[in-house]
């Protein structure tokens, strides 16, 4: 940690400009304790690491969380340098005892208080809920910005990103949130926008490198208007699903989605043209979208005769069959009955490409117009996802 609290209550931070010698000297003779557990702490100096303090051995202390790296400790100390140089109320490490919590930094904008959490390493949901249900009792608005040691590039424009890493940005947020990242070596901010994910842990998203001076705070507080990802890219995503190659141990999902295709004399490569494609909320579903939009194209749309009224309610009951549930994942901390969401953005997919065409509004209702397009091998659905992406990107700019 960087604050200490002296014998007098007085607090004395690591951030505020102490030279080498007088650090030296106050070592000496003055008593340093924790502002949470009041036990003593030792100061930690020295001529290349971060000046901290830090618990004596086997001290007990039931604020004290994970361990506080040196990659950590210096990027809270930037951190809260870069929100004073904004002009902008600014405490470290203030302890709150009401939810027995400590934030990295506590700021404030107008009347508003904000909580910056400085997340360098793997962080487990509950306590993650626990922070945030903290925060809201006090009226707080948390703000997650993860080291950038944890942000892990697979490709232009593809990232690997931990389930506790978007849950923390999504819960007070929107479904496809920007996730910033800052890295305390090179002192700079990485920011992923428009994230969207195709599978358990991997997103498409834009990369946007930034130095601090350059970064203002309404970064932070606004998150910018979210678009579906391009369409192009997404084309990238789905050649990979047809590629993929049955594996000799498939996972329960990987082995339903095989039986769904073989059941219907298909390949995994052969799933719809009309599967698989981004839509409003398809994030709250872990199971990648070419699965689970398959089966609700196989099992609850064709089993109704072309235009014959379907209504909405019927089409999520029948996707939320008990079965449904040994092989389709929800992202950790979401409703179940946020699925109806995803149906439903799905659903709206499918009648924007003139699949279904909707008759009625209360209750929703529609039909479908034509069979699914299920292409004779790989390269023709290549073709065939290509031309539906041209069709969707033209509806997107006729709009």
């Amino acid at each position: 940690m960087l604050t200490a609290k002296l014998k007098d209550g007085s607090l004395i931070s690591m951030a505020d400009s102490w030279s080498f010698e007088q650090l030296i000297e106050m070592r000496k003779d003055v008593l340093f304790y924790c502002p949470c557990c009041t036990s003593e702490l030792q100061l930690k100096i020295g001529l290349k690491k971060q000046w901290h303090f830090a618990h004596k051995k086997n001290a007990l202390c039931t604020i004290q969380g994970e361990p506080e790296s040196l990659y950590h400790l210096k990027g809270k100390k930037q951190l809260y340098e870069w929100l004073k140089n904004q002009g902008v109320k600014v405490a470290l490490e203030v302890y709150l005892p009401l939810i027995r919590q400590r934030p990295d930094i506590l700021f404030k904008v107008g009347s508003q208080l904000y909580a910056l959490e400085y997340q360098c390493s793997p962080i487990d949901h509950s306590q993650l809920e626990k922070r945030m249900r903290g925060y809201e009792q006090l009226g707080i608005i948390p703000i997650w910005i993860f080291g950038g040691n944890r942000l892990k590039r697979l490709g232009a424009n593809i990232f690997s990103i931990k389930s506790f890493e978007w849950y923390a940005n999504t819960i007070q947020k929107s479904s496809s949130p920007t996730i910033h990242y800052y890295c305390s070596e090179q002192s700079k901010w990485q920011s992923l926008y428009h994230t969207t994910p195709y599978s358990s842990t991997k997103y498409l998203a834009s990369l946007i490198e930034t130095s601090p001076s350059l970064f203002p705070l309404s970064n932070l507080l606004r998150q910018p208007t979210y678009s579906l990802p391009s369409y192009e890219h997404w084309l990238f995503i789905k050649k990979n699903w047809r590629y993929v190659q049955p594996t000799p141990y498939p996972s329960k999902t990987q082995r339903f989605f095989q039986q769904l295709l073989y059941y219907h004399h298909l390949s995994p490569s052969q799933f719809p043209i009309e599967a698989g494609w981004p839509s409003s909320s398809h994030c709250l579903i872990e199971t990648s979208p070419h699965i689970w939009q398959s089966y609700l194209l196989f099992a609850c749309l064709l089993q109704k005769p072309l235009h014959q009224p379907i209504t909405l309610t019927s089409i999520q009951a029948c996707f939320l069959r008990k079965e449904l549930h040994r092989w389709l994942k929800l992202r950790p901390s979401y409703h179940p009955s946020l699925i109806e969401d995803a149906i439903l953005g799905y659903v709206t997919f499918l009648t924007e490409i003139g699949f279904l065409k909707e008759i009625s509004n209360k209750p929703k209702t529609y039909v479908r117009q034509r069979d699914l397009e299920v292409p004779k091998s790989t390269e023709e659905a290549i073709k065939l996802d290509r031309q539906l992406a041209n069709l969707c990107s033209d509806q997107i700019f006729a709009k």
